[in-house]
């Protein structure tokens, strides 16, 4: 530590590292590196179990082998966060509200816990898109 800090992120000096940007590396990379003994893959995206940047500490830190499985955590995290269930509940983007899989439709739980619109928001601008329209005479 002790270095600058980079997107809210601390840093340190470390010019010759795989992952330095103008000599800079983020702490909670060198942190996972040293706990596992080695340099991250390069796909690995380190996640902060708590969300917060400022935290490098070895148990506040998972390694996750792709930026697709970092977005993962985070979507199930919001899940728990609002009171649902990870990977059983999604949280409807137009209505906010956790519901199961099962009030979605069949292609949202294949998104792993990420927003998206449930059945009753989908019919509801659904049916107002047909009201406007049968008022146009479309």
């Amino acid at each position: 530590g002790g270095g600058k800090t980079r997107n809210g992120y601390p840093s340190s000096l470390r010019p010759g590292h795989p992952r330095a940007d103008v000599g800079y590396v983020y702490d909670h990379i060198l942190v996972a590196e040293a706990a596992l003994g080695r340099n991250l893959p390069p796909a690995a995206v380190v996640h902060h179990v708590d969300c917060k940047k400022t935290d490098p500490r070895p148990a506040n830190l998972v390694i996750c082998e792709s930026q697709s499985y970092h977005k993962l955590l985070h979507a199930r995290t919001r899940v728990l966060r609002a009171g649902g269930i990870p990977g059983r509940d999604l949280i409807c983007s137009r209505c906010q509200l956790v519901k199961p899989y099962s009030e979605f439709h069949r292609n949202a739980s294949a998104h792993n816990g990420c927003s998206h619109d449930c059945i009753v928001c989908v019919s509801e601008t659904g049916h107002a898109r047909y009201l406007a329209r049968k008022e146009l005479g479309l």
